[in-house]
This record gives C-alpha cells, structure tokens and sequence, in this order.
C-alpha cells in the first residue's frame, strides 16, 4: 500500500508492506502506522485504512475534526476508489494499492476486519493504551524535489480556532506559568503609554514561555502596510525574521520552526545564530496587527506545542492591549479634529453636533436652503496696522475677536471663517432656526457694543483702535460640512454670500446694513432707515441702516 500525503505544499509518500494503517499524530504516549505531523488538525488516532481480499477501506476513529473522502465527511466505512481523496485535518491523502499484493499476507492483527464486510463497531485503543509502536515502520520514498530553504516548519496552530492551554497539576511549574498569564490583561491595561506597554508584552512573554532567549515585537503600519519593529530584548542586534512574520500574519497562525540541516542558510540566521523560534500574530477581530516573536540559539533544544499554545495566548491579550491603545488614539485624534472643527459654533449648536458626532451621523454632505449671512469688516485696520510689528498686529485682531465671535455665538450663530480682518458668520445653519434674521440682527448690535467697550479698554492703554461696519442679508445657499471623514470643514456656498459681502462695503463705520429680504421678517423689532448702496457691476442695492432696536 502506498500513501501520498500533501501538507502546507509539500508532499511525501510512505510505503507499507501490510493490510492495515492507522493514521495519527504521534505523541509520546502513543505512535500511529502514518505520523501526519505537524498537522494541528489531526488527533493522535484519527482513521485507519485497511485492506481486505476485495477492497481498500477507510474509518474515522471518532477524530477531533472528522475524516472527508471527496469533501463528503465520513459517518461510516467508506470504501475507496482509484481517483478518490482523502482529507485529514489539513493534509490530503491519496492511496495506491494492489489486491494482488496482500493476497498471501496474514491477517495484521486484532484490529483487521475478520470478514470482508468492514465492521465499524470494534473498539479502537486510546491515546493512552495503544503505546507500543507499529508492527512496521513507513519506509520514506517517491519524495519531490522541494526547494532548499534555511529553516522547517515544524508545526502551526491556528490563531482563529479554539485552542486549548495545557492543563497543569496544581503547584507545577506549569501552573505558576498560566497563573502569570492569566494576570496579563490587568497589567497591560494598567499601561498607560505604548513603548511601556510593548515592551513589558515581550518582558512577560520570556517569562511564561519556556525556552525563550530572545523575543521581538513587530506592528504593521496602517497606511503603508510595513511592519516596524517596535520592540525587542536581546544580548545583541534584533532578533527576528519579517519573512517568517508576515507568514504567521498571512496564515493567521502561530508557527514553530526550526534552522534547516540542508541548503545555506541565510545571513540573518548565519550573524545572529538563530536555531529554533515561534512566530504567532497578533491578532484583532479577524485582522492581523503585527507579530511576536521569540527564539532560542544553543543546544538541541526544540519548542514544543504547549510552548506555541502559551505563546499563542499571551500574543491574544497583547493584541487585545495594542488594539485599546491604538482606539484610544484614534479617539484622542478624532477628539482634537472635531474640538478644531466645533470651535467655530455656538455652545448650543457644539452640544447638537457632538450628539450627531456620537450616534455616527455628523458626515460630509451638504444641503440647500435659507439662511442668515453676516459679513463684518473692521473699519482703518489696514491703514492702522501699517508699519506694526506682526505680533502687534495679532494681538489687535484677538483682541477685537474675542468679543465679535462671543456676540456672534451668544445669538447662536456660527463662524464660517476669518478673512483677514473679517469675520464671515452664518445663522440658521448647520441647524435650521426660525428666529435667524433677529437673532443675526441683535448679533450685529452686541457685536457694536463690543466694539464700544474694547477700544475704551484700548484707548485707556494708548493702544490703536478700529470701527466695524456690517452687512446682512438672507437667501438660499449650499451649506454643509464638506470635505472628507478626516478632514471635515463648515462652509457656505451661494449668490447670497456674494451678497452680504456687498452690504458690508456700503457700511460705513459703525453701521449695520441689512438688505430687503432681513428687513421683511424684522421691521418690528428695529428702527431702520431705508437707503441704497451703490456696487461696481450691479447696480444700486436697496438697504436698510439699522439705528436701534425698538422699545
């Protein structure tokens, strides 16, 4: 009988001279006839395959992860045709045989079916009972050249499925062990910083894992995809292979390896006398956040499957910890652009957006509809300011601006932008509001008072001070945040701003301009005289000069 098993891209073939093969994983309790490591997925006694004088048969032996023939999973004896495929764990068998060749052997002992109709019902040994080792050993033929490569892996455990640490006596060292690893996640939540936190992931990791010398800690960058060494401990330079990384990512499994006895090694292994080591992913709701690493450089020693299994869980808690860490950031960074992006609303209007902001429906997009535009201009500012030295000049408009945006602001308005020495304001948007025309009126009027009051304080100090002039006027404009998620900006577009900014030029000092379409919806709340300003390429607009509003 001859088996051909593929596993991971590599194939082998085993050949035995008897009527029956039982398939496993061998441990050190128990040796099956076909030693599939170091497939993970394969229990220590998985199928048999025997050979009666009419047929080749196979069985699952009540395996962990069943047994397929031709993708259909396998309830009871199956028996095998030429071209069929058999798929245990994650190895794929094929089997040769010729009935010719068994038809002198001997029954092969107690487990051979006694008829030729295969019986299901025989009770098959334990990991525990069957620890004697086959009859035969599989002699190694028919294998395919591979190419030379300077390290073997030795066995691989899935870092999505449901892996099971080793179960220790109590007060063993093992024990000791998973007590240290169950107190990871309260420690590395206690970190507050990510150099801190990265750095006690591969302090703890030496600690439980057994064996480890030297360890590595590699996260993938988000933008660009590289894997940056955050991390590593080490007597010398790092110790790691971004090779063997990005497998144990792209795989999303833990990998054992081991440095190969055949072809060249490469430099990396060669300079740092890399022997035997464990790759595992960190890894995060189903996406890979980079990779752990540890190794060992002297001696025969090799990492076993428990080693990988306890390596494996603390790389769970660190993916758990660099992921909170990494949240915390992007809250810390959406906090900072949306605190930039809110400054420029009243506190009303600040709380509204947050709400929106919080349940996810603050997005770019725009919408049309009637607002309120309030155009300002400090009047002499740039006659004023020539020949001052910049930072005087800053300090003048902040000290005009503090008191215009806080007038703006308590009548619910919102700043669009700073032009210069312009303030461009919006009411009735980015939330619709019935009262915008008076409330972009009586902001106006709060804005001369502030005026008033900050070039008394100015002239007191012997400072320069300046007038305003401001123009409003209302109509239908595109309003909305525009841009993109990250870089989101509040801005009006329309005729009606071109508009506002032309009532504000016929304003002289210390006046307020509205146009017909305010004045319509306030005449009883001021007292206004009716004029018109002249425009280079409209012609005369008509307006209103607001004096006071009415008792």
């Amino acid at each position: 009988m001859l088996i051909t098993c593929t596993y991971a891209g590599e194939v082998r073939s085993h050949e035995f001279s008897r009527r029956e093969v039982v398939v496993g994983r061998s441990a050190s309790e128990s040796a099956p006839d076909l030693d599939l490591a170091p497939d993970l997925y394969v229990s220590r006694w998985h199928a048999r395959i025997w050979i009666d004088h009419s047929a080749c048969w196979v069985e699952d032996l009540n395996s962990r992860s069943g047994t397929f023939v031709n993708g259909e999973k396998l309830s009871t004896p199956h028996k095998l045709g030429p071209d069929d495929t058999i798929l245990i764990g994650e190895t794929t068998l094929k089997v040769q045989f010729t009935l010719d060749d068994f038809a002198e052997l001997p029954p092969s002992d107690s487990h051979a079916p006694e008829t030729t109709t295969p019986t299901s019902d025989k009770v098959f040994p334990t990991d525990k009972t069957r620890a004697h080792p086959p009859v035969d050993q599989p002699t190694m033929v028919l294998t395919p050249p591979t190419p030379a490569k300077d390290v073997t892996i030795e066995a691989r455990l899935d870092a999505r499925g449901d892996f099971h640490l080793p179960t220790p006596a109590t007060g063993t060292a093992s024990a000791q062990l998973l007590e240290q690893l169950l107190e990871l996640p309260m420690e590395f939540a206690a970190q507050g910083r990510i150099d801190v936190l990265l750095n006690l992931i591969l302090k703890k990791a030496m600690l439980i894992v057994p064996g480890a010398q030297r360890s590595a800690l590699l996260l993938q960058d988000p933008k660009t995809e590289k894997l940056l060494l955050k991390a590593y401990i080490s007597d010398g330079d790092p110790s790691v292979s971004e090779t063997l990384a990005r497998q144990a990512m792209d795989e999303m499994r833990g990998l054992i390896w081991h440095r190969s006895s055949a072809g060249d090694p490469s430099k990396s292994l060669r300079r740092l006398e890399m022997e035997t080591g464990m790759y595992v992913p960190m890894s995060w709701k189903g996406r890979a956040l980079g990779a752990l690493c540890v190794d060992h450089n002297r001696g025969a020693f090799h990492f076993t499957e428990e080693h990988l299994r306890l390596f494996m869980a603390v790389a769970h808690y660190a993916a758990l910890a660099v992921a909170n860490h990494q949240l915390q950031e992007s809250l810390q960074q959406n906090t900072s652009l949306l605190e930039r992006l809110l400054a420029n609303f009243s506190p009303r209007l600040r709380d509204k957006l947050l709400e929106r902001a919080r349940s996810g429906k603050l997005r770019p997009g725009g919408e049309k509809s009637n607002v309120t535009i309030l155009f300002s201009d400090l009047r002499g500012f740039t006659a004023t300011t020539t020949g001052m030295d910049a930072d005087d000049v800053v300090e003048m408009l902040n000290d005009y601006f503090s008191g215009l945006v806080d007038a703006i602001f308590q009548h619910d308005g919102t700043i669009d932008k700073f032009m210069g020495d312009a303030i461009l304001a919006v009411f009735g948007s980015p939330e619709a509001d019935p009262d915008q025309h008076e409330k972009a009126v009586r902001a106006a009027l709060a804005m001369q008072d502030s005026i008033q009051s900050t070039n008394q304080r100015r002239v007191g100090r012997g400072l320069p001070t300046c007038d305003i002039g401001i123009g409003i006027h209302s109509g239908e404009v595109l309003h909305g945040f525009i841009g993109t998620a990250e870089r989101l900006e509040f801005t009006v577009i329309g005729e009606a701003v071109n508009r506002a900014s032309r009532y504000c030029s016929g304003a002289g000092r210390c006046e307020i301009v509205i146009s017909p379409e305010v004045f319509e919806h306030v005449f009883r709340l001021i007292q206004a005289e009716k004029t018109t300003i002249p425009t280079k390429h409209e012609g005369d607009f008509i307006a209103y000069r607001v004096r006071q509003l009415k008792d």
